[in-house]
């Protein structure tokens, strides 16, 4: 049975509360069936080892590499105008010379990198393995949509993103767009698309008018995510009291983990914050509506994707529904734009 190194800037999990850490789980539980797997975790040092990761079919060793605030802000300050701040986050000199001792001594047959940033650790390291590139985010088109400081490190980004690729052997990718785009800007060929899998409650999931609420909406994804945030409140802070002027019934669930302070300071009646659940099935079978508000990010957002799954209709701006083919479910409209296409799906609802 070959050997396979799996690389992974964050911690594998079945049930992790953002949608990469699940992503990754799903890609060393297929590379597993077949691979005698060692995993090389570079997470950040509050992750602690998934206990579930050593009870994976045909897992190897496990080498944990945490890294700290304090290296992250050494790197950067270190590497200013060499290497933009996406992969300053995981160019860590311990987890580096470690990362080159067991590349020295143990021989792979693969090497899996999930997803870009880890790259900057095999940088510079003569490597004869097969190297296999699961790419989440474009890094640039990350960084391109950025606004104020961190615009500013668009061109530095992408000349680390053209060098980094250049390293890999074979690159998948969410969807045809983020296929589209990586040839296109890197000049790559035979990217390949591997569609992301949805979490379990989505496979089986019937929705019934019983458990219905007419005029309910459902915003899902980790909080704790920046571009989620922002986009929540934007759309509470700009067009909900207008919803609620035109249906005083309405409500909306924010479902999922890390909501901050300034998020939990605007529940209401008409406004739950529900934090991490474990399965948030009940709030997809009590919503009429899916949103997704997004200004920033790149790459196929999972939670539309599971959204459109379980049969909500959702309102979505472009960078919310990018890379997912036409769902006659899914609306793209403008940001500002959301109160007027709310409150018109309303109207069209039975109470």
């Amino acid at each position: 049975m070959n050997r396979v190194l799996y690389i992974t800037m964050h911690m594998p999990s079945k049930n992790a509360m953002q949608a990469g850490h699940r992503l990754a789980w799903n890609n060393l539980l297929r590379i597993c069936e077949d691979h005698t797997v060692d995993l090389f975790l570079i997470s950040n040092k509050k992750e602690q080892i998934n206990l579930d990761l050593y009870e994976l079919k045909n897992i190897g060793n496990i080498y944990h590499c945490p890294i700290s605030f304090f290296n992250k802000i050494y790197f950067y300050f270190l590497n200013l105008s060499k290497i933009s701040p996406k992969f300053s986050t995981r160019n860590s000199r311990k987890a580096k010379n470690h990362l080159m001792a067991l590349l020295t001594s143990v021989t792979y047959k693969i090497i899996w990198v999930e997803f870009t940033e880890p790259l900057v650790l095999l940088d510079g390291i003569s490597i004869k393995s097969h190297i296999i590139l699961s790419v989440h985010d474009i890094l640039t088109q990350w960084s391109l949509r950025k606004k104020g400081f961190l615009s500013i490190f668009t061109n530095i980004t992408y000349r680390n993103e053209e060098r980094l690729l250049s390293l890999v052997d074979e690159i998948r990718v969410l969807s045809p767009k983020d296929k589209h785009l990586l040839e296109s800007l890197y000049g790559l060929h035979g990217v390949l698309v591997n569609p992301p899998e949805l979490s379990d409650f989505t496979k089986n999931f019937h929705r019934n008018s019983i458990q219905l609420e007419p005029y309910s909406i459902i915003f899902w994804g980790a909080m704790s995510r920046p571009e989620n945030s922002k986009a929540i409140e934007f759309f509470i802070d700009n067009h909900w009291s207008e919803i609620l002027e035109a249906y005083p019934l309405a409500k909306i669930y924010i479902v999922g983990s890390g909501p901050s302070d300034s998020l939990m300071n605007r529940t209401s009646d008409s406004i739950v914050v529900t934090g991490f659940v474990e399965d948030p099935t009940i709030y997809f079978q009590k919503s009429s509506l899916g949103i997704a508000p997004l200004m920033d990010g790149a790459g196929v957002k999972l939670k539309v994707l599971e959204m459109l799954h379980t049969g909500l209709p959702v309102l979505s701006t472009k960078i919310g529904a990018e890379g997912i083919e036409h769902s006659e479910l899914l609306q793209i409209i403008d940001i500002n734009q959301f109160s007027k296409y709310v409150i018109d799906f309303f109207s069209h609802v039975k109470s």
